[in-house]
């Protein structure tokens, strides 16, 4: 009898073991994979980015995003974006300056797909993201700021064409109006970023797509 009860007891044990790595594992984040390292990677988004204040909305032509890896394997990806023909509030052309912020996106714990994530811009020491408008004074400020949602990230294509679809719904954005703006001169956080963007990587720093995938 005793025997019985030291077997079941290494039994419970055992399976509260094993309980607790699966836990673990199930609440481990998702990483970013290459085929191979170092990779660049870069996107452009897909339609039109629209970035929403009280001033009203800003929209580029083109928005494109470079990084790069040194690892095969990694649960955030940071990536420097570069925006250009760009209209503010439906009629005025604009400058969206990144003044050497990027987008640090960190995939979240747990996630399946489509992978939700989240992002943080990050500048340097005494920088931010600004959008000038032309004929007017209204000047739009995006500090760095962190921990950003409204982000999915699905798997795309097949073996070295597999790329992600980004999609973009980010609410809570931190930014601050000077100048003649709608709304006048105020500091807020319900701006608004949506739109989508295709991300792939190619091999070092050639033209040479590899798969790029979240698992």
């Amino acid at each position: 009898m005793i025997r019985k009860f030291k077997l079941f007891g290494v039994m419970a044990v055992a399976a509260l073991a094993l309980t607790a790595v699966a836990a673990s594992a199930a609440q481990a984040a998702p990483e970013f994979h290459v085929e191979s390292a170092p990779a660049t990677i870069t996107g452009e988004q897909i339609g039109t980015q629209v970035f929403t204040t009280t001033a009203g909305k800003v929209e580029c032509s083109t928005a494109t995003f470079k990084g790069s890896t040194a690892v095969t394997a990694t649960t955030s990806q940071l990536l420097a974006p570069t925006y250009s023909g760009c209209r503010a509030f439906g009629f005025l052309s604009a400058n969206v300056a990144t003044n050497g912020c990027e987008y640090n996106f960190h995939l979240t714990a747990g996630g399946v797909s489509p992978f939700p994530a989240t992002v943080d811009i990050v500048c340097p020491a005494g920088k931010e993201i600004t959008v000038t408008t032309s004929f007017s004074s209204c000047v739009i400020h995006v500090p760095a700021q962190t921990g950003l949602g409204g982000i999915t990230i699905t798997n795309t294509g097949t073996k070295t064409t597999r790329d992600l679809d980004v999609k973009l719904a980010i609410t809570g954005i931190k930014y601050s109006q000077t100048g003649s703006c709608t709304g006048g001169e105020v500091t807020d956080t319900n701006g608004t970023l949506t739109g989508e963007a295709t991300v792939k990587a190619d091999v070092g720093t050639t033209s040479t797509q590899q798969g790029l995938f979240v698992l």
